[in-house]
């Protein structure tokens, strides 16, 4: 073996926790680093691969008239469509719990092929198997779903509104075997459409074969577009494409259901012309006198005649129908002229006023039929679908923001050990040269040292990261998250990026400490380098505090000031660990935080309840309910709100209001200043900063239809949650000339009210098509903060990992290089407790040192830390409280007293004569 690599192995014997210390550091930053950068493409790579294997729909259209087979024909054939099918869904009751509880069907196609391209939204199959049989079902299962939820089991559904509703409109039967346990790719999360019935939420969904629904028409239209790169299904590329490819598919569907709603309007309006007709014709039989209605009859049997000549032996509907309709006239004439009690002119009276009311009811149906409205929705409009996509988004900003600090704290004190090393080994590398050996060789054996452990650290902490911390963060969004299978998150570019960076950094640390070294020569480097000249230090002058010091004091701070580069890492040191573990506390805390200010201290209302927009006022329905204490009906558009001189766009809840929103929603400004939209609109924190917006200025909104209204910004409030702008009702009919049709009402409940109960009630009322209680909103961030969470103790733990091999690695140097030092205080009659403090001693006032610059290099960690996690519809809280400070500074100090604790064994092993040898 070559005598240079045999030295390295007894080298790397000889300092083993050196060693491992390096190869420790390295792994935690290419670990942390690259697991937290692989998890944000392997979420999106796994949901992607999942939605896109299950068909899922790219638009789903409807109508307030339903879906026919023309708009599925129509739908098929227009450009960019790939495929497209219709379904049936529904809202049912299922008794469960001594309750009834809402479920939603959903229907599986039955004559598309399971390899059609038309078959979409294809639920994927946990246990069991698809229904086959018109008495069969599946299920799914979440958290909330029934327990006998199960294959094997079965299922009775019942109709919220039997008497008006029957079950049997809906559904052949009302029993169903459970065959199997699906998950569908529409929710790939655990929240499903607010229900208009029950208690407000759909509990659990359920699929049954399309033959066993018996509804007129079909609910919805699903379309997959021809969409050539579905690789990023959460892209704003991917949202362009839909956007753009949609407009055929949307048009065709727009102009086949107004077809048919003018054909239906059409026929409702001939129908009630004919039937006018009728009337008028009986009108003048039953007011005719008996020679009148003689003549009436001869005329009746020529016509009859005429018509059985004409259509007796057609099969034309319209033939047969022009005879029957002349036997009826006919035969009423002829009755009419054999009644001489006057009972059947009584009988024909009675059926024509009958017919009299009968018209007038369809008139005032014809002209209350609502107005057509038709419904498009995109992948996005399920909340859980973008949500997963801001998760993600999270993830992939955390890694930009934690990981380089972290890898530089470990870059930085692993090139100082490398460079501490070559520069203790001046012996040895003088030694090398006299023997021979080139400077090349030399600079190798210390190369191999350090690529060794930057090889095996990174390539190690890379490894386990990308297949450790992606499946702990998976597994704490897999509460908020229901997505069958988790693709590897190993990415081989990453580990060889990783280790290649380490080894380059430690060589570049060897390679300009050994040039130092090479330049002289071997007879001046096997010679021990000449100790720093002694010098006073500012501490001496300061002779009134000088003189009270002790002896080992005074040692002490002429040895910090000695060593200024030794004292300087280790400050930097301390610092950036204590930086980490502050930086992590705080993060922690805004993330936290961020559910007591924004539902306990901003939104300050009870609920949100959505209006059907039938103009039934609010007073009608609030005001006489001694349970709602407040209440403000207002209009919610999803807008783009932002800056067109700079083409910044944000999505944003748009929301107009009647009366005030005093004790329902806290419009302050950051410095707790009170806001009023007055005759502008107030716009959120986050929304302005991204758009640039501030007071004084305009913004501009976009709304669905393209069209772009500019108004001025009165204020800018604080809120962390989604985005806002706020207006009265005088700025919104100026913006869009419309009045104030409101969808969505905030209510503030009264103290004692039983939230649940009230729900129900206001649920019942049909103009009321939701309610959602602020403690649900709140109880869904609430799951989302807590995967964050996950997420943040996982750093923290890694920084706490770093800051005790940091400061274990510096601490080791500290000693190793002063040996020989330490040897004499020990003949000079130091007892180990001596030594030990000797060195603690220094180590604690260094660690003292580096905590003020570690809390403010925390601070500003943290600040960039929460800016750089936030995505578009979520703010962290800037401020830290002094709990991480203490937290940070605490945990430091402590870490440190344990490396020394740990580290007295060495200073113990020290052996007086051997260490005092001369080197000669």
């Amino acid at each position: 073996m070559n005598p240079l690599f045999k030295d390295v192995l007894r080298e790397i014997r000889r300092t083993a926790g050196r060693f491992a210390a390096i190869i420790i550091m390295i792994a935690l930053g290419c670990g942390l680093f690259t697991g937290l950068k692989a998890t944000s493409p392997a979420m999106l790579t796994t949901a992607s691969e999942y939605i896109e294997g299950c068909s899922l729909m790219d638009l789903r259209l409807r109508s307030n008239i339903g879906v026919k087979s023309s708009e599925i024909a129509a739908v098929r054939s227009a450009e960019g469509v790939k495929g497209a099918c219709a379904g049936y869904t529904k809202e049912l009751y299922y008794f469960y719990d001594d309750r009834s509880i809402v479920v939603k069907a959903f229907s599986l196609p039955e004559n598309i092929s399971a390899d059609s391209r038309h078959f979409l939204n294809r639920p994927y199959i946990v246990e069991g198997r698809l229904p086959q049989a018109k008495d069969e079902c599946a299920v799914e299962l979440k958290i909330t779903s029934p327990e006998d939820f199960r294959v094997g089991g079965t299922v009775t559904l019942s109709s919220p509104d039997p008497e008006n509703d029957p079950l049997e409109k809906t559904l052949s039967r009302d029993t169903f075997k459970i065959v199997g346990v699906v998950i569908s790719p529409m929710f790939i999360g655990y929240e499903r459409d607010a229900a208009a019935v029950g208690d407000g939420d759909v509990n659990s969904n359920i699929y049954i074969p399309e033959s066993d629904f018996t509804c007129d028409y079909y609910t919805d239209m699903f379309v997959l577009l021809d969409i050539p790169d579905r690789s990023r299904p959460f892209s704003e590329e991917y949202r362009n494409e839909v956007s753009g490819l949609g407009k055929a598919a949307e048009t065709a569907f727009s102009e086949s259901v107004s077809q048919r709603y003018e054909k239906l309007t059409a026929d409702a309006e001939s129908k009630i012309s004919g039937a006018e007709n009728v009337i008028s014709q009986s009108e003048d039989v039953l007011a005719a006198d008996p020679d009148e209605l003689a003549e009436m009859l001869e005329e009746a049997r020529r016509t009859v005649d005429e018509v059985n000549a004409k259509y007796g032996n057609s099969d034309n509907l319209f033939g047969k129908a022009a005879v029957a309709k002349a036997n009826k006239q006919l035969r009423m004439l002829e009755e009419l002229a054999t009644d001489e009690s006057g009972e059947v002119r009584s009988a024909y009276r009675a059926e024509l006023d009958e017919a009299y009311e009968q018209l007038s009811q369809s008139r005032e149906q014809l002209a209350a039929a609502p107005e057509l409205k038709i419904y498009r929705d995109d992948r996005f409009s399920f909340s859980d679908y973008g949500s997963y996509s801001a998760d993600a988004e999270k993830i992939a900003n955390l890694a930009a923001a934690f990981p380089p600090f972290f890898a530089l704290v470990a870059a930085l004190v692993c090139v100082n050990a490398m460079s501490r090393m070559t520069a203790e080994q001046r012996i040895t590398i003088g030694t090398y040269k006299a023997l021979g050996y080139s400077d090349g060789a030399v600079f190798a054996r210390f190369s191999v040292y350090g690529t060794a452990a930057a090889l095996v650290g990174g390539i190690a902490g890379a490894s386990v990261g990308m297949t450790v911390i992606p499946r702990l963060i998976v597994r704490a969004y897999s509460m908020l998250y229901n997505i069958p299978v988790m693709k590897s998150a190993f990415i081989g570019s990453y580990v060889l990026w990783s280790a290649s960076v380490s080894a380059v950094l430690v060589n570049a640390a060897v390679f300009f400490s050994c040039c130092r070294a090479l330049s002289a020569r071997a007879s001046e480097l096997m010679r021990p380098e000449a100790p720093a000249v002694g010098k006073r230090i500012l501490a001496e002058r300061i002779t009134f505090l000088w003189g009270r010091l002790g002896f080992i004091s005074k040692v002490t701070l002429r040895n910090l000031f000695r060593y200024k580069k030794r004292a300087l890492m280790t400050i930097l040191g301390v610092a950036g660990s204590a930086a980490l573990m502050t930086a992590g506390f705080g993060l922690r805390e805004s993330v936290i935080s961020v559910l007591d200010k924004q539902f306990d201290e901003i939104f300050i209302y009870s609920a949100a309840a959505a209006l059907d927009g039938s103009g039934c006022s609010a007073d009608e329905m609030f005001g006489n309910n001694s349970n709602i204490a407040a209440y403000a009906p207002s209009v919610m558009k999803n807008v783009s709100a932002g800056n067109s001189r700079t083409d910044t766009f944000c999505s944003a809840y748009m929301m107009a209001f009647e009366g005030s929103l005093d004790g329902l929603v806290d419009l302050r400004s950051t410095d707790g200043t009170s806001l009023s939209p007055g005759k502008g609109v107030v716009v959120t924190q986050k929304l302005a900063e991204m758009c640039g917006l501030t007071v004084g200025g305009t913004v501009d909104v976009r709304t669905a239809d393209g069209s772009v209204t500019q108004v001025e910004v009165v204020g800018i409030a604080e809120n962390y949650a989604l985005n806002f702008l706020y207006m009265d009702k005088a700025v919104y009919s100026e913006m869009f000339g419309d009045p104030l049709d409101c969808n969505v009402a905030y209510l503030r409940f009264a103290d004692g009210a039983d939230s649940a109960a009230l729900k129900r009630e206001l649920i019942s009322d049909g103009h009321i098509l939701g309610v959602t209680l602020i403690e649900e909103t709140r109880a869904g961030f609430a799951d989302s903060t807590k995967a964050m969470d996950t997420v943040v103790l996982l750093m923290l733990f890694c920084a706490m990992l770093l800051a005790v091999t940091v400061l274990f690695g510096l601490t080791d140097i500290n000693i190793t290089e002063r040996r020989r030092e330490l040897a004499t205080i020990k003949v000079l009659g130091f007892f180990d407790g001596e030594v030990r403090a000797y060195i603690s001693r220094e180590m604690l006032l260094l660690t003292a040192a580096g905590l003020p610059l570690g809390m403010l290099l925390g601070k500003l960690l943290h600040s960039y830390a929460v800016k750089t996690v936030e995505v578009e519809a979520l703010m962290f809280p800037r401020g830290l409280s002094w709990q991480p400070y203490i937290l940070g500074a605490v945990l430091t100090v402590l870490f440190s007293l344990a490396v020394n604790f740990a580290l007295r064994f060495k200073l113990n092993k020290i052996e007086m004569a051997e260490t005092l040898k001369s080197v000669e």
